[in-house]
């Protein structure tokens, strides 16, 4: 599919909880977030290739460059850059949630399932760097889980400055992550094309899966560490 179709396929109603889990049964131990974030990066990748086949069609070597890129009009690249957006939203929510389980993100982790879902398309690789893994402080695990608590769907991380606590949000992301958003303006796009359909929907998630964790066992409830002031939680699976 792509993105456009996938939104449209799973509009934002109650019901998109169940549609969601019948993405992937069989998976066990992972948010309903997490499956809506790792959807994302499928639907993201079939929608490039499924625009790069409308140009090259029975072309079989994915590449996308600049070169191949002279070919398609301004309204499909656009279509393009909405899709990728989705695919880099999709994995940085997935990172931020392990993130908050083993408190230390992985780059080269992030890295590798970017570079493998953007496979052929060399214009937007991601380069691990210097820092592969990055240790975060307890003050900064304290603002990430303060933002989970606010928002159980991630999306404030996501936030535009316009927001009074927009600012903040993003600063809280592990640095090397929020180096990668702000590149290319790439967190940009997520604000402008993923992130209001995606509010709509994950929050119908959230509100399941905070009815539910009580009642089942193996949903594990991840608490701050940090604050021993608070009596709020963050509920989520690890992936």
């Amino acid at each position: 599919m792509s993105i456009e179709i996938f939104w449209a396929k799973y509009p934002a109603n109650p019901e998109v909880r169940s549609s969601i889990e019948n993405i992937k049964k069989t998976e066990t131990g992972k948010s309903l977030i997490a499956i809506l974030a790792e959807q994302l990066v499928i639907e993201g990748r079939d929608g490039i290739r499924k625009i790069f086949n409308k140009y090259y069609p029975g072309n079989t070597m994915f590449e996308l460059d600049q070169k191949s890129l002279e070919k398609i009009t301004a309204e499909d690249k656009q279509k393009m850059f909405y899709n990728y957006a989705g695919i880099v939203f999709g994995h940085a929510v997935v990172s931020l949630e392990r993130t908050l389980v083993s408190r230390e993100y992985d780059h080269e982790d992030f890295c590798q399932r970017h570079n493998l879902a953007t496979q052929g398309m060399q214009i937007v690789k991601a380069e691990t760097g210097d820092v592969k893994v990055e240790k975060l402080s307890q003050d900064q695990m304290g603002k990430m889980y303060a933002i989970v608590n606010k928002d159980k769907t991630f999306a404030l991380f996501f936030e535009g400055e316009e927001r009074e606590e927009g600012k903040e949000t993003i600063m809280a992301m592990p640095h090397a992550l929020r180096r990668f958003l702000l590149e290319n303006d790439r967190i940009l796009i997520i604000r402008k094309a993923i992130l209001p359909l995606y509010k709509e929907r994950a929050k119908f998630l959230v509100l399941y899966e905070l009815h539910t964790s009580v009642s089942h066992p193996d949903r594990r409830i991840c608490t701050d560490p940090v604050s021993e002031q608070s009596n709020s939680h963050v509920v989520f699976c690890c992936t």
